[in-house]
């Protein structure tokens, strides 16, 4: 199974970056304007439990639709999501985001993202060519947004 992590360090404090991090509407602004993200359904606190149901554009025309569910849930600590079995375009996918002061004014958000294509070895194919590229660019712009809306 695939394992990428992402690593950045933000100049704001940990109370400023986990209360960005700690609602849904942060995933859209984190998201790739080009996947045109959007809520179905209503957008509940963040809390362990809670579902997401999310549809985006691939391609900018392929709507997807996935199910997310906050499966561990650690204020000022961490969140980790996964898709909700059978809803979405993965065989599975969990994604880890940590957050650690490592100064007064300097957090660091380690993103740890685990997912499998279904399909097996075309699944692996098409990770190899297009997913694990899209999956990086997603995450290059996700730190980049971030570091823009909290950074000093």
């Amino acid at each position: 199974m695939p394992e990428m992590q992402f690593i950045i360090d933000i100049p704001a404090d940990l109370d400023k970056v986990w209360a960005f991090h700690n609602t849904i509407d942060s995933l859209f602004i984190l998201t790739p304007p080009e996947k045109h993200a959007k809520l179905i359904g209503e957008g509940t606190p963040m809390c362990k439990g809670a579902v997401y149901k999310i549809q985006v554009k691939q391609f900018n025309f392929i709507p997807i639709q996935l199910w997310s569910e906050i499966i561990e849930y650690s204020p000022l600590e961490g969140f980790k999501d996964s898709q909700v079995k059978g809803h979405g375009p993965f065989k599975s996918w969990v994604h880890s985001h940590q957050f650690a002061a490592i100064s007064p004014n300097v957090t660091r958000i380690t993103d740890t993202v685990q997912y499998e294509l279904p399909m097996g070895l075309i699944g692996k194919l098409v990770n190899r060519i297009f997913v694990a590229r899209d999956i990086k660019n997603m995450f290059r712009y996700r730190h980049q947004m971030t570091m823009n809306k909290l950074g000093a």
